[in-house]
């Protein structure tokens, strides 16, 4: 399988899933919550990992991918990052040295059943929950992570409250959610959400990506670079 070089420096399969806007929300998010060491579940060729190390260098991690095909492109984004890539099932994980205080995904939301199956292999786990569901994961990783740590996870809004659902039967509870639109005055599209096993109060706050076409928002900017205020969201 050949490889597409991007202007980010990133490196990715020609074909198969390809990585959008999502991955970089996902880790504009994460980074608010200053994780020491985290876990990337799901983690394709490594974009989000990739990311958050540009936004929080001094954060380590581990990125878990479960197919063998972006083996060679995970390791490559990640080389000299301090973040580990593992070929591997999730749900499966050796005991690490260190907890995570952070688990970081952006999961399939596809049950088996629902929706057109991709007949590329790569793009149908990507999108459908052929490898277990985000919630099975958490369940699985929980022990891995500290008492005090938490998971964000970026997931479509009209899936988001089965999701919270989920979550709250392996013992996470919603603390943060980030709805984000594409224009001021649109229904959100994707959610950004911090679970926690604390239960406490959910806070909301909302996004708009675009002032205008193909023009970000100035609060999109922040967020997206990083230079939002950290610890907003706690």
């Amino acid at each position: 399988m050949g490889i597409a070089f991007l202007d980010m420096e990133l490196i990715q399969p020609e074909n198969g899933y390809r990585f959008s806007v999502d991955a970089f929300l996902l880790a504009a998010f994460a980074k608010q919550f200053n994780p020491k060491h985290f876990c990337d579940m799901g983690a394709g060729c490594g974009v989000v990992s990739w990311q958050l190390h540009q936004l929080l260098p001094s954060a380590t991690g581990v990125a878990v991918e479960i197919q063998p095909v972006f083996k060679e492109f995970g390791r490559t984004n990640l080389a000299g990052t301090g973040i580990s890539f593992l070929c591997r099932d999730i749900r499966d994980l050796p005991r690490q040295d260190r907890k995570f205080d952070l688990l970081i995904s952006n999961p399939p939301y596809f049950k088996v059943g629902h929706g057109k199956l991709s007949k590329n292999p790569v793009k149908a786990q990507a999108r459908h929950r052929l490898n277990g569901s985000v919630s099975d994961w958490c369940s699985s990783m929980n022990k891995h992570l500290k008492e005090d740590g938490g998971v964000c996870i970026i997931y479509p809004s009209r899936y988001a409250a089965e999701l919270v659902t989920d979550m709250l039967k392996v013992g996470f509870n919603l603390r943060v959610l980030l709805q984000i639109a594409s224009f001021e005055g649109e229904e959100p599209k994707l959610d950004c959400l911090y679970f926690s096993a604390e239960p406490g109060e959910v806070r909301t706050q909302c996004l708009n990506l675009y002032r205008e076409h193909r023009k970000r928002s100035a609060a999109a900017k922040k967020f997206l670079s990083g230079t939002l205020q950290e610890g907003i969201f706690l």
